[in-house]
């Protein structure tokens, strides 16, 4: 099994999830795309070790990535209209990796949950961004 670059790999947003996805511009890196299921504790008095059921439902949890921040740049821009709109908009983000052949991809809907700008005297204006992701989560591969 061989190793994957996250090098190439992209972060798109769309408004519906069979659209087509514009790509954000100078991400350095992305966290989550990942689901979680809790589980309850349903051990009793009878129970010779600790017993779990996992709950119903998953939780697709956050997305959020760091970039390199311009405020005029129109994907960079769509954070802060997001975020600061009256009504949010649920929005699409589809992860795709840079696998050497075929492709994978994971998509879920969320909404822009923070948008903070990072200034250092000697550096890049940068900023991170988080997502909250709603609903079902999709993982493909061809």
């Amino acid at each position: 099994m061989a190793a994957v670059d996250g090098h190439g790999t992209t972060l798109g947003y769309c408004d519906t999830s069979g659209g087509t996805f514009t790509d954000v511009g100078q991400i350095t890196s992305i966290d989550g795309g990942g689901v979680s299921r809790g589980t309850s504790d349903v051990t009793n008095i009878a129970s010779t070790a600790r017993e779990f059921i996992t709950n119903g439902f998953y939780e697709a949890g956050e997305l959020s990535m760091d970039l390199v921040y311009d405020p005029q740049e129109d994907t960079h821009e769509f954070f802060t209209t997001q975020l600061t709109a009256a009504t949010p908009a649920l929005y699409y983000y589809k992860i795709t990796f840079a696998v050497a052949s075929g492709t994978a991809t994971y998509l879920c809907g969320g909404y822009v949950t923070a948008c903070s700008p990072a200034i250092e005297f000697e550096g890049a204006l940068t900023a991170s961004v988080t997502i909250q992701l709603s609903g079902a989560a999709t993982f493909t591969t061809s």
